[in-house]
């Protein structure tokens, strides 16, 4: 939701799918300062989209979910372009469900491998309930490289933290650390 008086008209509705990562370029190009340079950005501006117009994403929508809620509970990926988006889980083991991200998820998550993909027309099973893979071959083809080139990339980019010595102590422990700073702030 937006509100920008002078510049969205209320009212207006997109189903335009949009990500955290369109956020920065977004900004960027409203104070009118160039994205950084010295990494990759994976979002597009929608600034557009605000005044109707299309906007041009030259990178494809794509996130993680470390801790599927499936009966698997294996790390996935997906991605979407147009109006497709393909899943795949992460070989390996799978991840505690409702835990922090551990050093040997962290060391799962930097060595799997993408298998069992799944494709869907969210144009017309926007619950994801009909597979094409086996329809969709040539699709499943090229979208399953597109996939496995981006998550390759986010692997050697990502960053592999210290490992904690107890996730749900320590996790705690810096709530409780943040609330004292706030109530400190507020006096």
């Amino acid at each position: 939701m937006i509100r920008w008086p002078g510049h969205v008209t209320p009212g207006t509705v997109s189903n335009v799918p949009l990500s955290g990562v369109d956020v920065l370029p977004t900004l960027c190009e409203i104070v009118g300062f160039d994205p950084p340079k010295d990494r990759a950005i994976d979002g597009t501006s929608f600034l557009p989209l605000l005044s109707n117009k299309p906007i041009r994403r030259t990178t494809p929508l794509y996130w993680h979910f470390h801790q599927s809620r499936e009966v698997e509970n294996r790390p996935k990926v997906a991605m979407r372009i147009g109006s497709w988006k393909i899943l795949a889980t992460l070989t390996g083991r799978r991840i505690e469900p409702y835990a922090g991200i551990r050093a040997a998820d962290q060391r799962l998550i930097k060595s799997a491998e993408l298998d069992t993909f799944e494709l869907y027309n969210l144009d017309d099973d926007i619950g994801e309930t009909t597979d094409r893979a086996e329809s969709e071959p040539k699709r499943l083809a090229e979208m399953s490289a597109k996939l496995r080139q981006m998550f390759r990339e986010v692997q050697k980019e990502s960053p592999t933290w210290p490992a904690w010595r107890s996730p749900r102590i320590e996790s705690k422990r810096i709530r409780d650390f943040v609330a004292t700073l706030k109530k400190a702030a507020d006096r």
